[in-house]
């Protein structure tokens, strides 16, 4: 079971010393799902979630998941 904390509705505007500015993009039900999931554990908003994921080096991974996934189907 994850214990979760309960989440702000709006994140801290100046947490990381710049303004945030609102970007839309698409995503499977399933990401958002894990998206949630984790911003409920950390109790921080859907944004911050993915802003700490990013930072904490989730385009690094993501990068090597890709060049791992092209290098499985040849």
């Amino acid at each position: 079971m994850i214990n979760s904390m309960p989440r702000p509705k709006k994140s801290e505007p100046l947490e990381y010393g710049e303004l945030k500015k609102p970007y839309q993009f698409t995503i499977t039900d399933t990401v958002s799902k894990m998206i949630d999931d984790v911003a409920d554990e950390l109790g921080v908003t859907r944004s911050d979630a993915l802003e700490r994921a990013i930072r904490a080096g989730g385009m690094k991974l993501a990068l090597d998941y890709q060049k791992e996934q092209e290098s499985e189907q040849k």
